[in-house]
C-alpha cells in the first residue's frame, strides 16, 4: 500500500488495517508513528534456506496479490510458478536458486528447483507472518 493511502487513513482504518496484518498500532501515539509503524512491519522478511542458499523473503512479496493469484491458479503452469517465485525472491535470489540447481555441463534440474520452490513455500518461516 501506498504510503499516500497510509496517510489519508484514519487512526482507526490503520489499527483496522494493521490488525489485518497481525499486529497493533496501539503504543504508537501519532498518526504518522501508525503510519510509520506500519510501514516498517510490512519491511521485515523471513529467512529460508533451499539447495543449500540463504534467501531472505520480504513480508510484502509474500503478501503481494499478484503472487497470490499466480500461485493459487487452478490450471498454473510451470511458467506461472516461476514468474511467482520471481516476485518472492527477486532475480538475484532467483539466479543464486537456478545456478545451485545447473549442473555442470549446464542441465538444470527442475526437480531441484521443484523441491526449493516446494521447500520455501511450506517453510515454517513463511508460516509465521
Amino acid at each position: 500500500m501506498r504510503t499516500e493511502a497510509l496517510n489519508a487513513m484514519t487512526d482507526e482504518e490503520l489499527e483496522q488495517y494493521a490488525r489485518t496484518l497481525g499486529f497493533t498500532t496501539k503504543a504508537a501515539k501519532s498518526h504518522d508513528a501508525k503510519v510509520r509503524l506500519i510501514a516498517k512491519r510490512r519491511e521485515r522478511g523471513v529467512d529460508v534456506s533451499a539447495l543449500g542458499v540463504d534467501l531472505r523473503v520480504p513480508v510484502r512479496a509474500a503478501h503481494d496479490l499478484r503472487f497470490t493469484q499466480l500461485i493459487s491458479k487452478p490450471d498454473r503452469t510451470d511458467d506461472d510458478i516461476e514468474a511467482a517465485m520471481a516476485m518472492l525472491l527477486g532475480e538475484e535470489q532467483m539466479d543464486a536458486l537456478r545456478e545451485a540447481a545447473t549442473e555442470d555441463d549446464g542441465t538444470v534440474d527442475q526437480d531441484a528447483l521443484a523441491f526449493a520452490y516446494a521447500r520455501i513455500l511450506s517453510s515454517d518461516e513463511l508460516k509465521n507472518f
